[in-house]
């Protein structure tokens, strides 16, 4: 949605991944209050009773992780963003994929550099599958 959406449209142009062929959602469902980040337990909330499920439905090959608080839900508290950004991790039978989240990418060139690069390796990844 908006900027960041819009961003995120480049990027999948850019490296030829289309959008039809995506399930594009949120951690969580509803934005908390003055657009803060979420709390524990309304991540939880959301992801036990509507991400996981879809996520289950859906059994996607690949599962990209954008940005901080979703890479460290599910993969590692500790996760650092500037570290793990462009690698693939397996857990309970899931391929991760993690990434800078889209509004970073649009605020720090860094990131959006880094983003570019990331994309690049998950069209190849898609592309392999």
């Amino acid at each position: 949605m908006g900027p960041a959406g819009k961003f995120l449209d480049r990027l999948l142009a850019n490296h030829d991944i289309r959008r039809h062929d995506l399930f594009l959602t949120s951690c969580v469902k509803c934005r908390p209050p003055q657009n803060r980040n979420p709390k524990r337990d309304e991540l939880e909330c959301c992801v036990t009773n509507w991400l996981q499920p879809q996520l289950d439905a859906i059994e996607p090959q690949i599962v990209v992780l954008a940005g901080l608080i979703a890479a460290r839900h599910f993969l590692d508290e500790s996760l650092v963003m500037s570290e793990a950004h462009g690698t693939e991790q397996r857990l309970q039978g899931r391929h991760y994929f993690i990434t800078y989240h889209p509004a970073a990418g649009m605020r720090f060139p860094a990131a959006a550099k880094a983003m570019h690069a990331d994309f690049e390796k998950l069209s190849g990844k898609i592309r392999g599958r």
